[in-house]
């Protein structure tokens, strides 16, 4: 806040009477010393008397200047103290609009935090939305794709020379025993390339364009489709994989499993075979199947 103080100013009667004074003085001496000739020293003793009256003028006037030296050195103390009042109101109005600018970037603050919160609250719903969207997105494909496997399976039929017709299950049911009475000279260890010969000859060679191959290709689609989605957790992924193998019969791994080792993939689709491959080894239908063909069939693959 701002004073105005009134300006002291020296009185300009002072100037006047010192300058008054110093003519008289002069005055004096001149008709003391200069203008009177007779030198009488009475006279002059008495002319020296008054100047006991300047020499106390001078003295007043000294002490005037004291007084007025004082008079300035106040007025400068009291400027100088309005100053520091107002240097002090200035600090004081900008204290307080620092507190009131930190209490509004407290209070900011807070508004940030709590819209950080509702922001992370709706990322991690649309998070949600998003990975229930895509799963669900997922088993219609999905579901789908297997739907279209089982009619594949359904769809199997097969007539042998001197048979009746048989379809769907029974047919991988016919693919077996055509295997295991060719196999029966060779199910000790050893015997790959036999085993391989026998299976080509029957399956590859003979029945496979025409009657598996559109039941193989949509069961690897079905695996395929597990595998290249993105999960975020490994559990659900195999959970799907075990959905799929509850699909598979134990006669269709055992077909499954002499297809992954023993086809020729020079004639085949050698990617397919290996998503079967795959398959087999993540669901554990492959250690399952060669621990049920050692001890049932006797077949050491």
């Amino acid at each position: 806040m701002h004073t105005t103080e009134k300006e002291f100013k020296i009185p300009y009667w002072i100037f006047l009477a010192v300058a008054g004074a110093y003519c008289a003085f002069w005055l004096i001496v001149y008709c003391g010393f200069i203008a009177d000739n007779q030198d009488a020293w009475a006279h002059r003793g008495q002319f020296g008397d008054m100047f006991g009256a300047i020499n106390a003028l001078f003295s007043g006037l000294a002490f005037a200047g004291l007084i007025i030296t004082i008079l300035l050195q106040r007025k400068e103390l009291s400027a100088q103290q309005g100053e520091l009042r107002q240097n002090t109101q200035a600090l004081r109005d900008q204290k307080e609009v620092f507190d009131a600018q930190k209490d509004e970037m407290i209070s900011q603050g807070k508004q940030m935090v709590i819209q950080s919160q509702a922001l992370e609250t709706q990322l991690k719903i649309l998070d949600s939305q998003n990975t229930t969207s895509k799963r669900q997105r997922f088993e219609g494909t999905f579901f789908k794709m297997v739907d279209i496997h089982l009619s594949n399976l359904r769809a199997l039929h097969y007539v042998s020379p001197g048979t009746s017709q048989v379809a769907g299950l029974r047919v991988i049911y016919k693919f077996i025993d055509l295997l295991m009475s060719q196999y029966e000279p060779y199910k000790g260890e050893g015997h790959f390339d036999s085993r391989q010969n026998i299976y080509n000859d029957i399956i590859v060679n003979r029945l496979f364009t025409h009657v598996v191959s559109p039941y193989l290709r949509s069961l690897a689609a079905c695996y395929e489709q597990i595998e290249t989605t993105e999960w975020t957790d490994e559990s659900a992924k195999n959970r799907y994989v075990r959905n799929l193998k509850a699909y598979v019969s134990s006669i269709e791994a055992e077909f499954l499993l002499y297809h992954f080792h023993f086809c020729n993939r020079n004639k085949l689709n050698e990617q397919e075979v290996n998503t079967i491959g795959n398959f087999l080894e993540v669901s554990g239908l492959h250690a399952e199947t060669k621990e049920y063909l050692k001890a049932k069939r006797n077949l050491v693959i």
